[in-house]
């Protein structure tokens, strides 16, 4: 029903960015992939400046299995923007994938920045792939943990050390 709503909107006004990036959310709920990706480059083609787009079209491309072209949806986001922590992650993260290093410290060098300055969006556990370009892993994952943590599980989130209670044997 949304997918009938959004293409009448569409139809209505075909510059309706909104509708037309709502459609590709919907499509790619549906695992309609093909589609999707055609309506987010429909949604850039009117608004180029429009980042978690950019983002959307990466997921799904991602989803089909095209990383390198994942990869290179975002390479326009991190040239204009250097700080987009989400961006940077998931463009590290498609590198990490598809082995994609021939310019490595246009996605590194971000995200180490990020993990430096306690940007929530650095995933600790694809950090640990930073060792071999002589970064240290643990330490920033020690750093990114409780930021990463607090943005992604809530501030009631405790991270404190877990105490086990002893079990009673129950009897026979």
């Amino acid at each position: 029903a949304a997918i009938t709503c959004y293409r009448r909107a569409l139809k209505f006004t075909p510059d309706f960015v909104d509708a037309e990036v709502a459609l590709g959310n919907a499509l790619e709920t549906l695992e309609q992939f093909a589609d999707a990706v055609n309506s987010y480059r429909r949604a850039l083609a009117l608004r180029p400046d429009y980042i978690p787009v950019y983002q959307n079209l990466a997921n799904t491309l991602y989803k089909q299995s095209d990383l390198v072209a994942a990869l290179s949806c975002l390479k326009p986001v991190l040239a204009a923007h250097p700080d987009d922590g989400a961006a940077v992650c998931l463009a590290y993260q498609f590198a990490c994938h598809i082995s994609e290093w021939s310019d490595h410290e246009a996605i590194e060098n971000p995200l180490h920045n990020l993990v430096q300055r306690g940007v929530a969006e650095a995933n600790p556990f694809s950090l640990l792939t930073l060792e071999p370009w002589g970064l240290d892993p643990a330490r920033l994952q020690l750093q990114a943990s409780p930021q990463y943590a607090q943005q992604h599980f809530g501030a009631g989130l405790a991270l404190a050390p877990t105490f086990k209670t002893p079990r009673t044997p129950t009897p026979p």
